[in-house]
Order: C-alpha cells, then structure tokens, then sequence
C-alpha cells in the first residue's frame, strides 16, 4: 500500500513540475523552466531508486519464505521449492 501512494505522490510532483516547466517556456523564462526541469529529473532519479528498494525488500522476504532451517546434528537450508532450470 505504501508503494502505491509514495508512487502517487511522485507522480503528482513530477507533473506539476512538468506543467509549471511548460508555462514557464512560453513566458519565456528559460531560466526558472531549467531549474524545475532539473527537479523533475531528481524526481525521476527518486522514484527509480524508490523501485529498486521495494524490488530489494520483495526479492527478501520472498528469500525468507523459500527457505526453512531443519534441525538436527547439523543446521541445513532446505530450499522448500525448486527454482526451474535448477538442474539444467
């Protein structure tokens, strides 16, 4: 749920900033225009890295459902599925 509304939020500053950047153009200040297009690539940049930390905590806790310690004389990871192409 987090995932959805920080993405919503991004995706609303980085089209204000979109709009706003557009307007600035045709009032012919260039210089006010470069900057928010400046803020909207460090939006970009934020929700790219937002991405990959939600891939990295997904590829962790689905690490932390594939695999199960058993006990006995000595502690073994049994992987609970077998990825396919395992063996190939």
């Amino acid at each position: 749920m987090a995932r959805h509304e920080l993405k919503t939020l991004l995706t609303i500053i980085k089209g204000s900033a979109q709009l706003l950047k557009r307007q600035l153009k045709k009032l012919g200040l260039e210089e006010q225009a470069r900057t928010l297009a400046k803020r909207e690539e460090q939006t970009g940049i934020l929700t790219k890295l937002m991405n990959e930390l939600i891939d990295v905590t997904r590829i962790q806790a689905r690490e932390e459902k594939l695999f199960t310690v058993v006990p006995g004389t000595l502690n073994v990871i049994v992987p609970l599925e077998i990825p396919l192409g395992a063996f190939s």
